[in-house]
């Protein structure tokens, strides 16, 4: 299996160690990743953490030829996105081969999964004009954050209110009576720094029903004094869409309209060596589903709330960093197939970080989670690594993860689709090993992973003219290696035409054989992902922007995708403009993510953007 990977890889894996041996040998300084928030609960840079993580910046952000958070996820490695329609309308996300259920999704650490189905995780309430960064982690996070963080975790990290004020104006227009209109605006008011976003998005459809409108408003309000800080925000999306084919083939006429809305208030205060950090939070969600079956139209309405309220301590200590905290939380669901039902949870975790030497690395962590049907689900994690150099660095980790069921998985009844209430959590051990290397312009890095996972949840059958049922399944393990190396050029020589190159590789394999069994999700994974990015600086001082990926899913052939977007910025005396052109699928590729629903051909939009 990973011979046949090595063959894949070795051109990439080659580039790594052919800049790597000056840099450990003559052990430059070390310029660190930013601080990372997301797999721990206390901040750390390159040297400090043991876990694959990617982050996703600001200027990848504002040059990446994307409009959502799904198109933008597409560029990270080992993360796989399976959309029906574009703009983000409806996504689901995967990391290392699981499905769209078992990857828990954050807003500056605020969970906002949804209960009722993973199918809604995507709706999220900001905009691409709102995110810092995104750090997404790859393997389980349960001892972090507790259920659902079964094979990853993403966090969208938004952008502080600054005290100055400033406003942004963004208009795109293209193909398909595609029309984005976006204003931002950052005000201060006394002590308070606040930002506020609203965008407007819609589209006849790139072929029939798959036309869509889509409004966002987000709010974010920031006051810092000298022992910590206050915060809070509010967002909203609003997403009407046709749904065509999206969820079934037997009709395409299908509408689904959804109402995302999301509050969070935290805090920070430092007191010596301790800090502490509360949060609260709420999430509300209403989904409305229309589909035409024969003559007749049927309509499926949810209603889901989820809030809940965590406290965390930190303890620096001389000799260990100490991170001891509590969650509570309930989710609930009101639905005119599902029922009226709700879930209650609370939970104790710690966090270990010895100081044992400026080489050593060592993290542990231990989390107790109690559910009122599943009673006490325990996770935990032990990483160690060792830095050969400042630059260069061993890491490993094993983790114990779990997720409990949706309400949809437990609840929903239909002719095509049957959940079972005695579905029980699932549950895994991962283990992964790996090698990170940095310097001032290069930063590479190869993992080897194992996940075992046991009880997996999935929707099955055993032939096609019988109904979908939602089971647990036998022990279903998942194996892989993901290799990376960015150089930013333009630390080396200013005059270099090519200012950021990334590449990226992932092959997964299973052991799990479908047997006579017939999988809805869990067995249809990403097999090989290859995806490279480049700037190019141009003449007039243009920038361009490309992406190549090539994708093969276990279930079908690869293909190709080649994006690209030029851009034109001016700016003077506070005031700047941005022209831009991008041309999505310039291969004109016909191709799927998701069966049953094709998507767009080759696409070009253009647009501007005012700062002052």
């Amino acid at each position: 299996m990973f011979l046949k990977a090595f063959k894949l890889i070795s051109p990439v894996f080659l580039s790594i160690f052919i800049f790597s041996p000056a840099g450990v040998c003559e052990e430059p300084p070390a310029v660190l990743e930013p601080i990372i928030i997301t797999a721990v609960k206390t901040p750390a840079g390159f040297s400090r953490n043991l876990r694959s993580l990617e982050i996703i910046e600001a200027d990848q952000i504002e040059n990446a030829p994307v409009h959502s958070v799904p198109e933008l996820l597409e560029y990270a490695l080992g993360v796989d996105i399976r959309t029906r329609g574009v703009y983000g309308v409806q996504a689901d996300v995967s990391i290392r081969g699981c499905y769209f259920e078992q990857v828990l999704i954050l807003i500056n650490g605020v969970k906002v999964n949804d209960p009722q189905t993973g199918h809604h995780n995507m709706d999220l309430p900001l905009t691409l004009r709102d995110i810092e960064r995104i750090e997404i982690l790859r393997g389980g996070g349960s001892s972090v954050y507790g259920a659902n963080a079964f094979a990853g975790v993403i966090n969208i990290i938004t952008k502080r209110p600054e005290s100055k004020k400033k406003v942004e104006l963004e208009v795109l227009a293209g193909e398909y009576s595609l029309l984005k209109k976006g204003l931002t605006i950052v005000y201060p008011l006394g002590i308070f720094n606040n930002r506020f976003s609203f965008e407007r998005q819609a589209s006849s459809g790139y072929r029939p029903q798959t036309d869509f409108e889509m409004l966002t408003f987000y709010f974010d309000s920031l006051t810092e004094f000298e022992k910590g800080l206050f915060a809070c925000s509010f967002g909203y999306i609003d997403k009407d869409f046709s749904a065509g084919n999206f969820y079934s083939n037997l009709t395409s006429q299908e509408t689904e309209h959804t109402d995302t809305r999301l509050v969070s208030v935290k805090g920070e205060l430092e007191v010596g060596i301790l800090t502490i950090k509360p949060l609260v939070y709420y999430r509300r969600h209403w989904d409305k589903f229309k589909y035409k079956y024969g003559l007749s139209w049927y309509t499926n309405c949810h209603v889901t709330h989820s809030y809940g309220g965590e406290a965390r301590v930190n303890f620096d200590f001389s000799f260990v960093n100490v991170v001891l905290g509590g969650e509570i939380s309930e989710q609930e669901v009101f639905s005119t197939n599902l029922g009226s039902h709700f879930q209650l949870s609370q939970a104790l975790f710690l966090e270990l970080e010895p100081k044992l030497s400026e080489k050593i690395i060592l993290n542990f962590g231990l989390r107790g989670d109690h559910y009122q049907n599943w009673g006490w689900q325990a996770s935990g994690a032990f990483d160690l690594g060792y830095l050969i150099t400042p630059s260069f660095k061993l890491k490993s980790s094993v983790n114990r993860s779990f997720r409990i069921p949706t309400f949809t998985e437990l609840y929903y009844q239909s002719a095509g689709n049957i959940g079972n209430e005695n579905l029980i959590p699932e549950k895994s051990w991962s283990y992964e090993a790996g090698v990170d290397f940095v310097q001032d312009w290069l930063y590479s890095g190869i993992s080897f992973f194992r996940r075992e996972g046991e009880d997996i949840i999935d929707w099955i059958r055993t032939s096609r003219t019988v109904p979908w049922e939602c089971r647990n399944l036998e022990d279903l393990n998942m194996n892989g290696v993901e290799i990376f190396t960015k150089l930013d050029l333009k630390k080396l020589n200013e005059l270099c035409p090519v200012s950021r190159l990334s590449i990226g590789y992932t092959y997964l394999y299973s052991e799990k054989k479908r047997g006579d069994l017939i999988s809805k999700y869990a067995l249809d994974y990403l097999k090989n992902q290859f995806s490279s990015e480049i700037d190019f600086m141009l003449p007039l001082g243009m920038i361009q922007t490309v992406k190549l990926s090539y994708e093969e899913r276990i279930s079908q052939e690869g293909y190709f995708l080649l994006d690209s977007k030029i851009s034109k910025k001016i700016e003077k005396d506070g005031f700047s403009v941005e022209f831009f052109v991008e041309t999505t699928n310039l291969l004109d590729v016909v191709y799927t993510e998701t069966k049953g629903v094709p998507m767009p051909g080759r696409w070009t939009q253009a647009g501007m953007r005012l700062e002052f």
